[in-house]
């Protein structure tokens, strides 16, 4: 009887610490990726480059399209390429706005997944199968998923996380 009471009660302790290790995740999960996201490469522009903008929801548009004509000012023969399918037609119009001209902006806007950004990028930008190098704007929550996506469809992957506050 008391072998019962005793695995009963492991039983439930494993419960209890298995719910709350889930209730907390949602918190603690930003820490490691924001660590991650320090150790890929960061920008060395050079002439052959694209700037790529992830889209991540029309809460990110603008801080996104800031982030690239900051970075666009300073290196204004970058093209810019924006992808994602609901975001990528404001980002390309707030860039026009920042002074970014419109024949160095192109992009995408049938990706919904950053695999699929992936794959349209790679489509529309690596052409004859080359490796091309971007530099890749998203926040940096996003960024490491990114860079891997990124790098599996061949792409030479630098990073520019644009720096957000988090609620």
């Amino acid at each position: 009887m008391r072998v019962k009471s005793a695995l009963k009660n492991f039983i439930n302790m494993r419960h209890t610490l298995a719910v709350g290790i889930l209730l907390l995740i949602p918190f603690l999960s930003p820490l490691p990726l924001r660590g991650l996201s320090r150790l890929l490469p960061r920008s060395e522009v050079g002439l052959d480059q694209t700037l790529v903008i992830l889209g991540r929801g029309p809460e990110r548009q603008a801080d996104f399209a800031l982030a690239a004509a900051n970075f666009w000012v300073d290196h204004p023969n970058l093209d810019i390429f924006v992808s994602g399918m609901t975001d990528a037609p404001e980002i390309m119009r707030l860039l026009k706005e920042m002074g970014v001209p419109e024949t160095q902006i192109t992009g995408e806007r049938c990706s919904q997944t950053t695999w699929e950004n992936g794959l349209f990028s790679e489509l529309l930008l690596l052409g004859a199968g080359e490796g091309k190098r971007i530099i890749l704007v998203t926040d940096d929550l996003h960024i490491t998923r990114a860079f891997l996506v990124f790098r599996g469809f061949g792409f030479k992957v630098e990073t520019y996380p644009a720096q957000l506050e988090y609620p």
